[in-house]
């Protein structure tokens, strides 16, 4: 550091520190009781690993949206649009396409930016996640969709979304011809 006349004035500060000074750091994982648990992330994985079979025994469906279902190659979009079935109401459009065998099911969505800022774009792709996520057990397997948001006047709540959708799958022939009932959403 130089002062206002350009002097160096180093010589004031001590490069030693003082052996007074105690370390304030736990140096061993027994001297906090709850220290272990950050030494043994296998073990909360494990546990997790258990809830989730257990869950999955007791029949429970698995409601995640995991990245195998999104579709997210610019070619997979493209595919859909040029080879699937277009359907359409006033709030959102459906591309469906048979997808090859053992790919599961597939959720695309393309909001543009006429709809509005980033806010209202992502408020719109969570509400569609949501609506998939909850109805995707119902839906026929080996399939890609895209759904492409309408711009419209009103606000999209989840209600709204969900109906239109809803009313989607029922017009594209998504839902299978055994639906397992689930009276939580009807």
């Amino acid at each position: 550091m130089k002062d206002i006349e350009g002097k160096a004035n180093e010589k004031d500060f001590s490069t030693q520190q003082s052996s007074s000074q105690e370390s304030t750091r736990f140096q061993e994982k027994d001297e906090h009781p709850r220290r272990e648990e950050c030494f043994e992330p296998e073990k909360a994985q494990r546990a997790q690993k258990a809830d989730r079979l257990i869950s999955q025994e007791q029949g429970k469906i698995d409601r995640r949206f995991s990245k195998e279902e999104r579709l997210i190659k610019n070619s997979d979009f493209q595919r859909v649009y040029a080879e699937g079935s277009r359907h359409s109401n006033e709030d959102f459009i459906l591309y469906v396409h048979t997808a090859q065998e053992g790919r599961g099911r597939r959720l695309g969505i393309s909001v543009s930016r006429r709809l509005g800022g980033a806010v209202i774009r992502n408020r719109i792709k969570r509400l569609v996640r949501e609506v998939y996520r909850e109805r995707k057990s119902r839906l026929a397997d080996n399939i890609d969709i895209v759904v492409v948001p309408r711009k419209t006047n009103t606000v999209l709540s989840y209600s709204r979304v969900r109906q239109a959708l809803e009313s989607l799958f029922r017009k594209s022939g998504l839902y299978r011809a055994f639906e397992p009932r689930d009276d939580r959403w009807n």
